[in-house]
């Protein structure tokens, strides 16, 4: 539900149903299909949006994305279980796509991404993102395969910007309710924990809101570790050491010099003829 996020959703997929307590107004930018528009009354909006309230809007009816087979060439992958806060759980997704993260792995312990409340909190991430569900053993089949490091967020670990990830290619960040864990992280992954603030104050990681500890580690993870990654596991990344410009084509420094050395010769060319 929500125009703003129906109209970005319009931008890559066809809804088959619209429903409104008001006319579209127009130029709405609303893809549906033929015919299938409907204005309906408050109340029934209500129970179509899942809301306990509802001062008018829109919404909306889609397929689900189906979830993908292979990563492809995974490089940045956000692993969630033990989550059972479908609000939490949509501000990580929405995160890994503002962060982006190349894709997420749902473990068994963990709430339907696709709960109303969810989907909402995540704005509609997972249709962006390519997911997967699978088992702690297709996990280690996948981090094996590509050469990730298996990272945790844990109050305990090393802070995220201490940390040697120069000998794999990427990460897989496992991101969890930590009360409703029945046990610690298994050893085999890299604890890691959110640096102490510069100004030096007391500080616990305890008492940061998983969302908060899980977005923190995405970005310092992204831009001091991988900042190379393409946003998508099915587009080559640049090898590990260059890094990327603003709009993600990999900058390689010798190249920089040379055109800046080329644009300084340009102007001044220039400046000599205008004499």
């Amino acid at each position: 539900s929500g125009m703003k996020l129906m109209r970005e959703l319009s931008e890559k997929y066809v809804f088959k149903q619209v429903v409104s307590t008001d006319p579209l107004p127009r130029g709405h930018g609303l893809r549906f299909q033929e015919g299938n528009f409907e204005r309906v009354t408050p109340r029934l909006m209500k129970k179509i949006a899942g809301l306990q309230s509802f001062d008018g809007g829109v919404a909306g009816i889609l397929d689900l994305p189906a979830p993908v087979d292979s990563f492809g060439d995974p490089r940045l992958i956000l692993c969630v279980d033990y989550m059972e806060d479908p609000g939490l759980l949509g501000t990580l997704l929405r995160t890994a796509v503002a962060m982006q993260w190349q894709g997420v792995f749902f473990l068994p312990n963990c709430i339907d991404p696709f709960n109303q409340l969810a989907l909402r909190a995540s704005q509609g991430a997972l249709f962006y993102l390519p997911y997967k569900f699978g088992t702690w053993e297709d996990l280690r089949s996948m981090v094996d395969t590509h050469n990730l490091t298996l990272t945790a967020s844990h109050w305990k670990g090393q802070p995220v910007d201490q940390a040697d990830m120069s000998t794999c290619k990427g990460t897989c960040l496992l991101v969890r309710e930590e009360y409703l864990a029945h046990k610690a992280p298994p050893l085999l992954y890299k604890r890691l924990s959110v640096p102490r603030p510069p100004d030096g104050a007391p500080f616990d990681m305890r008492h940061l809101d998983i969302h908060i500890s899980g977005s923190l580690l995405m970005y310092q993870l992204r831009s001091q570790h991988f900042p190379e990654v393409s946003r998508s596991p099915f587009l080559a990344s640049p090898a590990r050491g260059i890094p990327k410009g603003r709009f993600g084509r990999a900058i390689d420094p010798a190249h920089r010099v040379a055109e800046r050395q080329r644009m300084q010769q340009e102007q001044q060319s220039a400046a000599e003829i205008g004499a």
